[in-house]
């Protein structure tokens, strides 16, 4: 897993974007992705996640988000992660005996 900085997402999203503003997008995006793959407090992620402009709020999800944002936060995940990656783990999801994916609430395989 890289450990990529704000600048070096931007400058990997604004190559997705056909020379079209997305910069909203984009920021939401990276907030998405930071949250779910920072590696704890001294990571770059972890800094761009506790200093994005962009705040969802208590019920926010990605896939909340449009369908933008879902495509460019799928990008960064092909980008900056690899297929020995593993993702955050979220709660246990109890009724079931699995853990449950925090940010797609989905169950994690």
């Amino acid at each position: 897993m890289c450990d990529p900085t704000r600048e070096e997402m931007t400058e990997f999203l604004a190559t997705q974007t056909c020379g079209e503003d997305m910069s909203d997008e984009i920021e939401v995006a990276i907030y998405w992705f930071a949250m779910y793959w920072h590696g704890g407090q001294s990571s770059n992620l972890y800094s761009v996640l506790s200093t994005s402009p962009y705040h969802p709020g208590m019920n926010g999800r990605l896939e909340g988000e449009s369908d933008t944002v879902q495509d460019m936060f799928d990008a960064l995940e092909a980008e900056f992660t690899t297929r020995t990656d593993h993702v955050r783990r979220g709660p246990e999801d109890h009724e079931h005996g699995s853990e449950i994916d925090p940010i797609r609430h989905g169950t994690l395989t």
